[in-house]
């Protein structure tokens, strides 16, 4: 086994805002299959997307193996997490500070070493996680005739190795990001990148557990795609109406794996933390209102006023 080379680092910068990918792909991670194909209208043109995402491991004979990488939701907010620390200027990172990125924590906050060992999971899973990324562009020339552009992205979702990091006497594991990770290259290509305030992350009524952190990134991702008008060209018509069933799926709550009282009160339990969150953004002035609709018993959405 190789020695895992020692880093010296003055400090690690928490980040003042937090990077988020909005395209299709970012959306989809959780659900795209080991090949995928998208096609759309860009403003250049007709852009069709091959991606490609798949583990790559070796087996005990040094046999290269790969399989669908099957990236989870929480993984790609640890993704989102280590490019906002990447951004700030941060080359050597630990598990600790992705977990405090991603609950807007400023001030070293203690984190649960389970919490860390999670983390430290889906890092060595995204760092042999290969993506290639076939960007195909039709554009019309002068001569109003169809040419084709192709752009390649290709790497590795998190290009990391493995460090000893030495900052302020204490030695800890940590990873050093080698170079900007794929993904966030090609959607800075694509103007598919935005930035929120911490502000939207520090929800102090409630504690960041698994359940939180992937509830609060998907309400932050419906507000950004409501407000993506208001930054830059790109026009929604996206409904404001966020369907808890969707919030179900995204949180993986189903009706056929669950018990019915067990069902029951998992989703209450959403609810109730979907709109405390929404409560703090409010109260903070992130977001103008939000209000909760019900069809007889059931409830159906929250409509999101940004």
């Amino acid at each position: 086994m190789d020695k895992i080379r020692e880093a010296q680092i003055s400090e690690i910068k928490p980040p003042k805002s937090n990077y988020f990918i909005t395209n299709e792909i970012a959306r989809k991670i959780s659900s795209l299959s080991m090949t995928t194909k998208v096609s759309h209208i860009a403003e250049k043109g007709k852009e069709t997307t091959r991606f490609n995402i798949q583990f790559v491991d070796f087996d005990a004979e040094g046999t290269r193996v790969t399989r669908p990488a099957n990236i989870t939701t929480f993984e790609k907010v640890i993704h989102d997490a280590v490019i906002s620390l990447y951004k700030t200027g941060n080359n050597y990172i630990t598990a600790e500070n992705i977990h405090r990125a991603i609950c807007g924590m400023v001030n070293g906050e203690a984190v649960n070493p389970e919490t860390a060992k999670k983390i430290h999971k889906s890092i060595l899973k995204m760092q042999k996680t290969h993506i290639i990324i076939e960007n195909q562009i039709l554009v019309s020339n002068n001569k109003k005739e169809e040419e084709e552009v192709k752009v390649d992205y290709v790497g590795y979702m998190l290009p990391i190795e493995f460090v000893k990091i030495k900052t302020g006497g204490a030695i800890k594991g940590g990873y050093h990001v080698l170079n900007e990770p794929v993904l966030y290259t090609y959607a800075d290509a694509q103007s598919f990148v935005r930035t929120i305030k911490i502000d939207f992350l520090q929800t102090k009524s409630l504690n960041n557990t698994h359940d939180v952190i992937v509830l609060r990134d998907y309400l932050i991702s419906q507000y950004l795609y409501l407000t993506c008008g208001k930054d830059n060209k790109r026009k929604t018509k996206r409904s404001h109406n966020l369907l808890y069933s969707t919030i179900y799926e995204k949180l993986e709550v189903f009706k056929h794996n669950l018990s019915p009282d067990r069902y029951k009160h998992k989703t209450l339990d959403i609810r109730k933390k979907a709109k405390a969150i929404l409560s703090d953004w409010k109260e903070k002035g992130l977001i103008q209102n939000w209000e909760e609709h019900s069809e007889g018993k059931s409830f159906r959405h929250i409509t999101l006023k940004v």
